[in-house]
């Protein structure tokens, strides 16, 4: 495996930080997809960004993202911090698009690295 550069490990666990927060803020319960609608929204209306979507330069969603998520769906389906990242799939573009229109606003890899989820699940 190459690791990650230090720009990247942090942009990693901010995320991870991220998703952690969010997971403490919902009582570690996995929310439906409107519940985490209302929460983007409420993010955004904040002035604050939802962290791993939208890319500077990939005009789709990062395929590497694609191969990870297809990974974690098939060992990692009942893991916690997957399904909120399932969630976030399923309605942050939507979201991004109606909101400010960025020209990919699906996930990059980096943040939701199926290594990274399956490192932070097993407490390394």
């Amino acid at each position: 495996m190459v690791w990650p550069d230090r720009f990247t490990d942090l942009q990693i666990r901010k995320v991870l930080r991220w998703l952690h927060d969010i997971m403490e803020k919902m009582g570690g319960e996995v929310p439906t997809e409107n519940e985490m609608k209302q929460f983007v929204w409420d993010l955004l209306n904040a002035g604050q960004i939802v962290p791993g979507f939208g890319h500077a330069v990939l005009r789709i969603t990062d395929p590497r993202y694609i191969i990870q998520r297809e990974f974690a769906q098939k060992h990692m389906n009942e893991d916690p911090i997957f399904k909120y990242v399932d969630i976030l799939y399923k309605v942050v573009p939507p979201i991004l698009i109606d909101r400010v229109r960025p020209k990919i606003p699906g996930p990059m890899l980096m943040p939701f690295r199926g290594d990274s989820m399956a490192l932070w699940s097993y407490g390394i």
